[in-house]
């Protein structure tokens, strides 16, 4: 029997699950890409910013971070633009963006949450509906019901938990890689964040 043959037979709630496991794997590699991406850029970016402000070139680092938008150049763009005003006003600048950045990262990712956690329920839900039906063809066939019949209505009835549940695991686990993914990141974006801050005081000493 061939997957084909196998996906019909699993009824119509096939139907969604293979939907959500496509868009839940777009999801994934959209998220995947810009998060390495971004990392790539806001290291290279990094080096150019801190270069700068060892110079005290702060315009400069400031018409950088204009021309070269990442998550790093974005969250430290409106610090260097008011480098002049206090310490505290810096740093919650760079804290309140950050957050947007955050925001930014994790795009979709609710999404994918739900359709890791739905896809497992809607296989389950196809599974009682293609119950009911074999049950429901075993109580017309009444006393000529074999166990043949029987066991082919139940585990073309399962066919939607086993898609349901291998759509749902490796999306679950495809989830919890991003936000480490994102969270390690964010470490990062943080500590360096903290440098150029420290940098940005000794260029106003």
């Amino acid at each position: 029997m061939n997957m084909f043959s196998v996906f019909f037979k699993g009824g119509f709630m096939m139907i969604p699950i293979v939907l959500a496991s496509i868009l839940g794997l777009a999801i994934f590699f959209e998220r995947y890409s810009i998060l390495k991406t971004n990392k790539k850029a806001s290291l290279s970016s990094m080096k150019y910013i801190r270069n700068f402000l060892d110079q005290k070139k702060i315009k400069e680092a400031y018409q950088f971070c204009i021309s070269n938008p990442c998550s790093i150049t974005n969250i430290l763009k409106n610090a260097l633009k008011n480098h002049q005003k206090s310490y505290q006003f810096i740093k919650d600048s760079i804290e309140s963006t950050g957050k947007l950045e955050v925001a930014r990262l994790e795009q979709n990712l609710n999404i994918l949450y739900t359709i890791a956690t739905v896809s497992p329920l809607m296989g389950f839900l196809g599974t009682v509906i293609g119950m009911l039906k074999a049950f429901q063809k075993i109580a017309a066939l009444g006393s000529g019901v074999n166990a043949s019949i029987l066991a082919g209505g139940i585990w073309e009835a399962l066919i939607t938990t086993i898609a349901g549940l291998v759509v749902g695991i490796p999306l679950l686990i495809a989830y919890n890689y991003l936000v480490a993914k994102i969270d390690h990141f964010v470490l990062g974006l943080e500590e360096n964040s903290i440098e150029l801050i420290d940098l940005i005081e000794d260029y106003r000493n």
